[in-house]
């Protein structure tokens, strides 16, 4: 499933090592593990705990010059410890799926390496690191600076298809498609940009009920991010016809089919108000 291709690996020392795509500054890299890994104090760096969750996976802002997101993963569960005896960790897996996604022109950031701690026979630390890119998330942009003419937001939704369009023609299976894990750069060019790959599958060949199910709950928490006035702002129906471009007319109705099932599912398992109002959203797609 996943392409090592020219993934290039290092050793820190017995315990620790690091993969990495292209040339890297080894200096920064070394930096990056003293201070990740043994909690080391470098002058000019400034680090930054954003998140951690329950089983101690960790989100942290590391800046220097630049600035560099981090995500640490921590393993416990049997099953898991058991399986990543003959996987590669969870950094060095998300660095593979970065690079192919690279390779096939999705947007997403630059990846600085992946590092791995051996702790135990059985146990595994890894971290993947990389660079920022800069703009905000497009749940925050949608929410509060959707202030802009029609020719924008068409541009802006036409960005978001082709994202769509590229992960559906590539069987890429993206299982948390909400808006906070976009981010968008408010130029003239409107660029969008994944920034979280931990819920993206690459697939032999993606089902068209899996493209129906990323797309419908895009569709529906792309809405709900929506300010009301704007909601009419987002044509479901354009949207998809470029999502789809690249498949046959019988397989973009039977994608259509599943897609209504799929929101109306979406709207019976939340009593969502907000859709049940703008129910046009759905009747405009069974005349897709």
């Amino acid at each position: 499933m996943f392409d090592f291709l020219n993934i290039k690996k290092e050793s820190y020392s017995s315990k620790i090592k690091f993969y990495y795509l292209n040339d890297i500054d080894l200096n920064l890299v070394n930096e990056m593990i003293d201070i990740l890994v043994y909690n080391k104090k470098i002058e000019n760096y400034d680090k930054q705990l954003l998140k951690k969750r329950e089983n101690n996976n960790e989100v942290i802002k590391l800046k220097n010059n630049k600035t560099y997101y981090v995500k640490t993963y921590h393993p416990f569960r049997k099953k898991k410890l058991i399986k990543n005896l003959f996987r590669p960790t969870e950094a060095v897996r998300h660095l593979t799926k970065t690079k192919m996604l690279k390779n096939r022109s999705i947007p997403i950031f630059d990846p600085i390496c992946a590092v791995t701690i051996k702790k135990s026979f059985f146990s595994y630390k890894s971290i993947f690191i990389t660079e920022a890119i800069p703009g905000i998330t497009l749940d925050f942009f949608l929410k509060n600076h959707f202030d802009y003419n029609i020719y924008k937001k068409n541009k802006i939704f036409i960005k978001l298809a082709d994202i769509w369009n590229k992960l559906i023609k590539n069987d890429f299976m993206h299982k948390d498609p909400n808006t906070p894990n976009f981010i968008i750069n408010k130029d003239e060019n409107f660029n969008i940009s994944l920034i979280d790959v931990d819920n993206i599958y690459k697939w032999p060949i993606l089902p068209l009920k899996l493209q129906a199910k990323s797309l419908s709950d895009f569709i529906y928490l792309t809405l709900y991010s929506l300010k009301e006035e704007h909601r009419n702002l987002f044509n479901i129906k354009d949207f998809l016809e470029y999502s789809l471009i690249n498949h046959k007319s019988k397989y973009q109705k039977k994608i259509i089919e599943y897609i209504n099932v799929e929101l109306i599912n979406v709207i019976d398992e939340n009593n969502t108000y907000f859709l049940r109002k703008h129910n046009y959203y759905i009747n405009e797609l069974f005349e897709f």
